[in-house]
């Protein structure tokens, strides 16, 4: 501020040349220190934010002029609006069904080594015309058996589906009689069965990953052995975090469905009962800790404080399903908010 106050100055001395020198010297002097006070009163003061100036010099500057020289700061930029946080999760996550990589290949170990129960023997196969189905069959039969599942002679079986399909296929055994009334159903028809425990852990993990999977039957199939039978990969899947979230939901709600059949075993045999409940337990903490869908912690510590098996079984199925039932109305709650934004 000094440096331009001595400019000023200099520009009335020049102003002041044709005048007498006496009173151009007190004249000029009373100016100079008249824009020095002035540039002095408007310099930033120590620890003050910074203001970019603008100094305007009349080109004709009269004394009047140089005492109250124009100095107009320059207002400070508006500051932007900010946007209101929207509550719903934007991450979105991109899937492809048979990749098996960093984390979605932690997540779906976890979800298969949740088993609790007895575990049926898993038969891996793939269509024989198709390589890259095979390949992927083979990592899968490497994941399953690292989960603790056992391989039917540890080997991809190559198979001629009579109607291919992209996808998996879990096959489950059927007697002779049952598959020749099959043969006369048309395709779009299948067959409804009660799956077991196996076949409960298999579909659900598969569908969670975003894995196609069909139903189907083989009479060749021993009892006690599940195939899963690989085609062509499917497109790859992207879904956002509130998705995920919503499909949490909806796994709660029909699991707490499904307690009722827990609860049904639990009256006829007491080891029957404490396998089911382990089962039931075991799998739901897995999808609470590792759905990869920013979802409150507090959710599978407030199911770990359920974790009773020595309470009694009636009491203890009743909370579980009371919180499953919880959480899925507020997961609900949570989308409903989202929507609203």
């Amino acid at each position: 501020m000094w440096v331009v106050g001595t400019l000023i100055c200099l520009a009335l001395g020049a102003q002041l040349r044709l005048q007498r020198k006496r009173v151009a010297i007190g004249l000029g002097s009373v100016a100079c220190a008249g824009a020095l006070m002035g540039l002095n009163a408007i310099a930033p003061k120590p620890g003050a934010p910074h203001q970019h100036s603008q100094i305007q010099i009349v080109p004709d500057l009269t004394i009047r002029d140089a005492v109250t020289a124009v100095v107009q700061p320059a207002p400070l930029p508006a500051k932007p609006a900010q946007r209101k946080p929207s509550l719903a999760p934007t991450r979105v996550i991109l899937e492809r069904p048979y990749d098996l990589t960093g984390r979605r290949g932690e997540i779906f170990l976890a979800l298969l080594k949740a088993h609790a129960g007895p575990r049926d023997t898993l038969r891996i196969g793939c269509l024989a015309w198709s390589d890259p189905a095979c390949v992927a069959a083979g990592r899968f039969l490497i994941l399953l058996s690292e989960a603790g599942w056992s391989i039917d002679s540890n080997k991809v079986f190559r198979l001629d589906a009579p109607i291919p399909t992209d996808g998996t296929t879990i096959a489950a055994h059927v007697d002779s009689a049952e598959a020749e009334a099959l043969k006369a159903l048309p395709p779009h028809l299948g067959r409804w069965h009660a799956m077991d425990q196996s076949e409960i852990t298999i579909w659900t993990a598969f569908r969670w990953m975003q894995i196609p999977v069909q139903g189907s039957s083989d009479p060749n199939m021993p009892q006690g052995t599940i195939g899963i039978y690989f085609g062509p990969e499917p497109p790859e899947v992207s879904r956002t975090v509130m998705q995920v979230q919503r499909e949490l939901g909806d796994l709660l709600g029909v699991l707490a469905i499904e307690s009722k059949v827990v609860e049904q075993q639990c009256k006829t045999s007491a080891d029957v009962c404490a396998n089911f409940r382990a089962q039931f337990y075991s799998m739901i903490s897995a999808y609470l800790q590792n759905c990869d869908c920013d979802l409150n912690p507090s959710l599978a510590r407030r199911w770990k404080t359920l974790d009773n098996p020595n309470g009694d079984m009636a009491t203890e199925i009743g909370r579980e399903k009371q919180m499953l039932n919880t959480f899925a109305s507020e997961l609900k709650a949570s989308r409903a908010a989202t929507d609203e934004q």
